[in-house]
């Protein structure tokens, strides 16, 4: 028996929330940072570091040898969905994440 799974990702928030799920871009990326800066509706653009780069978003023919370079994982104008991590504070942007997490009850 199958289950049927629903869930929303925002292109655009009014208040950017730790835990939202926002369909975004790459604007930037930053290799001395080993990170990109994503345009995902807010003011600021956030930071999504390489170490928070799910597998899934790697090319298919990507194959590591020591530590992956971020310019060979993404491309500017790619878009990803990220969830924020850290929301903004000061003068920075959120910290994001493409490792999603839903909070919920699981019925098996």
């Amino acid at each position: 028996m199958g289950s049927v799974c629903m869930t929303w990702i925002s292109k655009v928030q009014a208040r950017a929330e730790k835990g939202k799920h926002l369909q975004s871009k790459i604007t930037r990326i930053e290799p001395s940072l080993e990170a990109a800066f994503v345009d995902y509706g807010a003011e600021r653009h956030g930071f999504l570091p390489l170490k928070e780069i799910a597998r899934e978003y790697f090319p298919a023919n990507y194959s590591a040898h020591g530590r992956p370079n971020i310019k060979d994982v993404l491309r500017e104008g790619q878009e990803v969905i990220v969830q924020i991590d850290k929301e903004e504070r000061g003068n920075k942007g959120a910290a994001l994440t493409t490792f999603i997490s839903l909070a919920g009850t699981i019925w098996f």
